[in-house]
């Protein structure tokens, strides 16, 4: 089921498209079938940044994994984030559709966060689109249990920590906000529609 809380109102432009969510919704998964589909540029941040992250986090005596430590918050994560920002903007500038896949849940209480880089790098007219990924509670958790990366047990150990912790609106302004309940099979065509049209 797809669900919009903001109508789409067609502007001119390959669009923008941010897709979010917990870990373990599935959104590399419809992130990857959305681009496919409007033949857009795929950007995963650990895709894009998790080599040279986990190296800058063994170097400076942390584990490759590590999420949690102010370090990578303040230091290893802006890095990453403007990397990935920066290889879609690329993008953009060539008029490609382009389709981020990351958490960017540090971010969301910043309302100003998607209209003030679109300013300040110039960013082509064109849709932003929120497409936020969810999936019901204990579905998640099994999909986490399923994938075994290391990076995950902590948030299985903590699962209603995590849980809790992971439900945070994002307040972005000046975007189109969507929701894809991926609790059943999604309709991507019908997605796919949605954001073409």
């Amino acid at each position: 089921m797809i669900g919009s809380t903001t109508a789409l109102d067609g502007r001119a432009g390959a669009p923008v498209i941010f897709v979010i969510g917990i870990a373990g919704a599935g959104k590399s998964t419809i992130a990857r079938q959305l681009a496919a589909g409007i033949r857009g540029v795929y950007l995963d941040k650990d895709t894009v940044a998790g080599s040279f992250a986990g190296q800058m986090l063994e170097s400076a005596g942390h584990d490759r994994g590590d999420r949690d430590s102010d370090f990578y918050r303040n230091v290893v994560m802006p890095l990453e984030y403007e990397t990935l920002l920066s290889l879609g903007e690329d993008n953009m500038r060539l008029g490609l559709p382009v389709i981020f896949d990351a958490p960017f849940g540090a971010y969301f209480s910043d309302k100003e966060y998607v209209r003030r880089r679109a300013s300040e790098k110039s960013w082509p007219a064109g849709r932003r689109i929120v497409l936020r990924v969810q999936v019901d509670k204990e579905r998640n958790r099994l999909q986490l249990c399923r994938r075994t990366s290391p990076r995950d047990a902590w948030k299985l150990e903590h699962w209603d920590e995590f849980w809790a912790s992971a439900q945070r609106d994002c307040l972005w302004e000046d975007v189109e906000h969507m929701i894809l309940n991926n609790s059943a099979d999604p309709d991507i065509a019908r997605l796919v529609t949605a954001i073409a049209a």
